[in-house]
C-alpha cells in the first residue's frame, strides 16, 4: 500500500516523523505532501499515484496570509481532490483540531473542514469522546469514524536524568515542589492564567517553569508573559526551542506537567 500524508516542516514535534516510521515498518509506502497551493499533485509527481491520502492538520491546506490566496488555495486543494478520487484514491482524515486555534478566517475554514468532512471516505479521532465533538461540528454522522488512540513517544527522547542530577543541573532546591509548562506559547494554552493561578500559591519551595518556543502567529505573546512572570521571583521561563536531550532533564525534573489549556479540539 501507498500512502500519502499531509505534513508541515518543523522540528518541535516528531508525531509525523513517527507515524512514517510505524507506517514503513509495516510494509507501507509513505511519502508526504507539505502545504502549497498545489500540496497533493506535487506529492503525487514526487512519489507517485497514492492508494491513500491521509490528511492531518487541514488549516494549510486551506489557508493562505491574504483573502484572494485562501480562496485559490482552497479551490485548488478540492480540484486536486476530485482528480485523485477519480482516478480511485480513498482519503482519510486525522481530526486534530475541528478549528485551528486563533485562525483570522474561521468561518472560511469552517465551511471548507465541513465539506472536506462529507468528502473524505473515513475520519480518525484520537479518543471516544471526541467522536461526537467533531461530528457535531462538522455536521456529519459519527459513523463515519474510527478511533485510533494517539502513538506513544518512547523511546524517542534520551533518557532521563535521576531527579536530584536534574536538579542540580538546573539549579533547582532539591526538596522543591516544581510544576512545569512545555510547548508552544499561544494564547489557548492558558499560561497566563497558570502564572497568576501560581502566584497566588503560599508555597516558599514551589518552583513554575515554563518552557517553549514562541508562536509564529502569536509572536507578542511570550515577552508579555515573561514580563507577568518576573513578578514572581520562583518562576523560571525559557522562551525557546527547547533541544530534545535538554527537555529530558526538564522533564526529570519536574514532580508534574501542568497543561492549563482554555479550549482543545
Amino acid at each position: 500500500m501507498k500512502v500519502i500524508l499531509t505534513a508541515y516542516r518543523g522540528k518541535s514535534n516528531p508525531y509525523i516523523q513517527l507515524l512514517t516510521e510505524s507506517l514503513a515498518a509495516r510494509g507501507v509506502q509513505v511519502g508526504l505532501a507539505y502545504p502549497g497551493y498545489w500540496t497533493l499533485w506535487r506529492a503525487v509527481r514526487a512519489h507517485g499515484r497514492p492508494d491513500v491520502v491521509h490528511i492531518q492538520w487541514q488549516h494549510p491546506l486551506f489557508l493562505a496570509s491574504r483573502l484572494d490566496k485562501t480562496i485559490v488555495r482552497t479551490i485548488l486543494f478540492f480540484w486536486q481532490w476530485l482528480t485523485l478520487r477519480l482516478l480511485g484514491v480513498r482519503f482519510v482524515w486525522t481530526v486534530h483540531e475541528t478549528l485551528h486555534f486563533g485562525a483570522r478566517r474561521a468561518g472560511w475554514e469552517m465551511a471548507a473542514s465541513r465539506l472536506l468532512a462529507r468528502l473524505v471516505d473515513r475520519m480518525i479521532v484520537h479518543c471516544q469522546t471526541a467522536v461526537p465533538l467533531v461530528a457535531n461540528e462538522f455536521r456529519v454522522d459519527t459513523a463515519r469514524f474510527s478511533v485510533v488512540p494517539h502513538g506513544h513517544y518512547d523511546g524517542y527522547y534520551p533518557p532521563a536524568p535521576a531527579q536530584a542530577a536534574a536538579r542540580a543541573n538546573l539549579g533547582l532546591p532539591a526538596d522543591a515542589k516544581v510544576i512545569l509548562f512545555f510547548g508552544h506559547i499561544r494564547p489557548y494554552k492558558g499560561v497566563d492564567k497558570l502564572i497568576e493561578t501560581f502566584s497566588r500559591l503560599d508555597e516558599a519551595s514551589a518552583r513554575l517553569i515554563l518552557l517553549g518556543e514562541p508562536h509564529g502567529e502569536t509572536p507578542w505573546l511570550a515577552p508579555q508573559l515573561a514580563e507577568q512572570a518576573a513578578a514572581d521571583e520562583r518562576i523560571m521561563t525559557r522562551f525557546e526551542y527547547i533541544p530534545d536531550d535538554e527537555l529530558a532533564v526538564y522533564l526529570a525534573a519536574c514532580d508534574v506537567v501542568a497543561l492549563p489549556y482554555t479550549d482543545s479540539l
